[in-house]
């Protein structure tokens, strides 16, 4: 809409480099989906609950890491633009909690994480 130009072999570049940092956290952390403990804690609403994207453990959220990272990187080249993409971001972020695909402090982390990409700190 805006028509904001970028690179975009270097936005697939960050996603793909970023995939393999956010991977290797989630295999670290290992926390069950939200669905995974269904049963457990008896909880109906997020019984046989499952997207395509939920292959993987929880925490952090990918989603909301590269969210927040392109929101960094497109934000700090267009800075007019950067509360809005940070807004679309919490947006994307907020949406995992929604589907049922996180928990709120998957999120939080992922934001986390896309600042210490960029080598920024951020309190989240």
């Amino acid at each position: 809409e805006n028509k904001l130009k970028y690179d975009k072999k270097y936005i697939k570049k960050i996603l793909e480099e970023s995939s393999k940092f956010i991977l290797e956290l989630k295999y670290y952390y290992n926390r069950p989906r939200p669905h995974q403990l269904s049963d457990f804690y008896e909880m109906d609403e997020f019984k046989n609950f499952d997207l395509p994207s939920m292959k993987t453990p929880s925490y952090p959220s990918g989603h909301s890491t590269q969210a927040h990272l392109l929101a960094l990187v497109i934000g700090h080249r267009y800075p007019s633009h950067y509360q809005n993409l940070r807004d679309i971001a919490h947006k994307i972020s907020n949406s995992r909690i929604m589907a049922r695909a996180h928990y709120p402090s998957d999120c939080k982390f992922g934001e986390k994480v896309a600042y210490y990409l960029v080598g920024g700190t951020h309190n989240v």
